[in-house]
């Protein structure tokens, strides 16, 4: 048995194949088996002359295979395993066949079968042939299957412990001998102890339902394994404000994070708790956004772009009408517009279109001095206001200044509230139309941090990463030495006091934090609660300001993609976030802060 029978069509075939293999090594096989040959493929300029004449002539018939190589060979499984048969296909003159048609056949049916694809299944000891015939070519295939008893115990892998809502992942089972001889794809008996928080099928397929712990069992006659596994939410966006967080999940849901929910303690931390967020009707959504530090003002993007908001809908910026103090739950906005993204501030909304048209509703003059809007008052609208003529690639929203960026000469441009310099244009004045930023006015990205008592800091990155800032600051978070004597209020954007390149910036409360060409998050600024991902020197509550970018912010994951506020979300779907309440035994010092991330379970 295991001797191989191989029809050609011409003498030197294995000559020629021993040559390919010589010259090529595995360049001459593949892994690739069950489609048909395209006749149009085979008019290479390898092709002998006389190919090329057949080609012409219109009598050229495809090549077929004349050395079948199949893999494994010879077959050892036990009962009940599957082992996917694999092939490679060459012609006459030893050249790689693509695209080739296999019939597999066993010999003896009661030892094992096999299907249309090549998955071999022992089913009883006792040994058989394979054969595999394609074209002119046939391979046998010694199967020897051995009893079922000579496994001694089994494994669930991959050794995973965690699994997302929505997620599925593939189990499998290994056996294991006395000798520890290891047998993969065994057949085997699958059962969760919880099918309300994760489903297991037939084949092994895993998927996560809703979040929970959940126990995997796998049996084998008289064998068991078990595997545990945490079946967590995991996340495609996330927007954070200094008091919560909101975040889409991965099918498309809503959730909030923050103080206000329930919290669990966990060795000293208190780790908040997600919870969904009720939308009326089937929407799914794929980014949030809320009001970086003022009242509940929320806002989504669904799948098809169209623009949701919910919370107090003062000054009509959330879409609903004056009458109408307060949204519940995720309400369209009343517009046939598609936007690719949103921004809100103290008392407007805006969205940037497709085609880069920036549009705003509530109030339209963006700065929150005016009074609740009365019925004929043209400051305030509802419906999406088209802004300014121009085409923008980016904005960002302060409270109470609106700053974007055009497509063509990639400037900044600023318009709201000016008084505190927000606008940065070199006047202190209130615009209600759009001025340009005084240079270096080219930034390629932009952040506001408001600050108590009103006003905003405004840093950005210039082309050469070097960080700019304007409007007021309170904390250090113009990144200047803090000086009690100096002014609190640029006008124009002013360089920091230290060069350490910087390639993206997002804001805090009091400060901002810097991304390093290392992909290291770098804060600086107020420290209050941590927040710069460094001890306190107080209880964690008090100011306690830093000029200077702070070391890099600790235990965040090297595949972290996007920051909010002290938060980060990974590639994976998993948020992390530094600056959580920390229990103590310290009767000076009850509650501090923790400056290390921390990922942030939810359940």
């Amino acid at each position: 048995m295991g001797h191989k029978r191989h029809i050609f069509r011409f003498l030197y075939a294995v000559p020629c194949l021993l040559v390919c293999q010589a010259l090529f090594g595995t360049a001459c096989s593949s892994d690739k088996g069950t489609n048909r040959i395209n006749p149009d493929a085979a008019t290479q300029d390898s092709m002998p002359d006389s190919v090329h004449d057949a080609v012409e002539a219109d009598t050229y018939e495809p090549t077929r295979a004349a050395i079948l190589v199949v893999s494994p060979n010879p077959v050892e499984a036990v009962e009940l395993q599957a082992i996917p048969m694999t092939f490679r296909a060459y012609d006459a003159e030893g050249h790689q066949l693509e695209d080739q048609i296999v019939t597999w056949r066993i010999e003896d049916t009661q030892v094992a079968a096999v299907d249309e694809s090549g998955l071999l299944s022992a089913l009883e000891a006792g040994e058989t042939n394979l054969l595999a015939t394609s074209g002119d070519a046939e391979e046998s295939v010694e199967v020897t299957v051995l009893p079922i008893d000579v496994i001694e115990r089994i494994e669930i892998f991959p050794a995973q412990e965690e699994i997302g809502v929505g997620e599925r992942l593939a189990l499998n089972v290994k056996g294991y001998t006395g000798d520890n001889t290891k047998f993969r794809n065994l057949q085997v008996d699958w059962q969760s102890d919880a099918p309300e928080t994760a489903s297991i099928d037939a084949q092994g397929s895993l998927v996560g339902l809703e979040p929970g712990e959940v126990r995997i069992q796998a049996r084998l006659g008289e064998l068991e394994a078990q595997a545990q596994f945490r079946v967590e939410l995991k996340f495609d966006a996330l927007d954070c404000s200094a008091y919560d967080c909101l975040a889409v999940s991965t099918d498309g849901k809503l959730y909030s994070m923050g103080p206000g929910d329930s919290e669990q303690i966990t060795e000293g931390l208190s780790i908040p708790v997600f919870k969904p967020v009720e939308v009326d009707g089937d929407i799914r959504f794929k980014s949030v956004y809320r009001q970086k530090f003022g009242e509940e003002h929320f806002c989504a993007l669904s799948m098809d772009d169209r623009a949701y908001c919910w919370g107090n809908n003062t000054y009509q910026r959330l879409g609903g009408d004056r009458f109408t103090a307060r949204i519940e739950s995720p309400t369209a906005v009343n517009t046939e517009l598609r936007f690719e993204t949103l921004g809100v501030g103290s008392t407007t909304t805006c969205g940037l279109t497709f085609d880069g048209a920036l549009f705003c509703w509530g109030n339209l003059s963006i700065k929150s001095s005016l009074p609740i809007p009365g019925a004929d008052d043209a400051s305030y609208s509802s419906i999406p206001v088209l802004m300014d003529a121009r085409q923008f690639s980016q904005f960002i929203m302060s409270g109470q200044s609106l700053c974007a960026q055009t497509r063509k000469e990639r400037t900044w441009h600023c318009m709201g509230q000016g008084v505190k310099g927000e606008l940065g244009n070199g006047g202190r004045v209130n615009q209600d139309d759009f001025v340009a930023v005084a240079a270096p006015s080219v930034f390629t990205s932009l952040a506001a941090a408001p600050n108590f008592g009103g006003g905003a800091a405004i840093c950005g990155v210039d082309t050469q990463q070097q960080i700019w800032c304007w409007g007021k600051s309170i904390r250090g978070e113009f990144g200047q030495p803090i000086d009690p004597g100096a002014a609190r209020i640029h006008d124009v954007p002013e360089r920091t006091a230290w060069d350490i390149p910087i390639v993206d910036i997002s804001e805090l409360y009091d400060g901002f934090c810097g991304v390093t060409v290392d992909h290291e998050i770098r804060c600086w600024g107020n420290n209050a609660g941590c927040k710069l991902g460094r001890h306190s020197a107080t209880s964690g509550t008090l100011p306690d300001p830093y000029f200077q970018p702070q070391q890099p912010v600790e235990g965040i994951p090297q595949d972290w993609e996007t920051q909010s506020i002290n938060c980060v979300l990974t590639e994976g779907g998993d948020i992390w976030c530094w600056g959580l309440p920390r229990h103590t035994e310290d009767p000076s010092y009850p509650r501090t802060c923790e400056p290390v991330a921390q990922r942030i379970h939810t359940f």
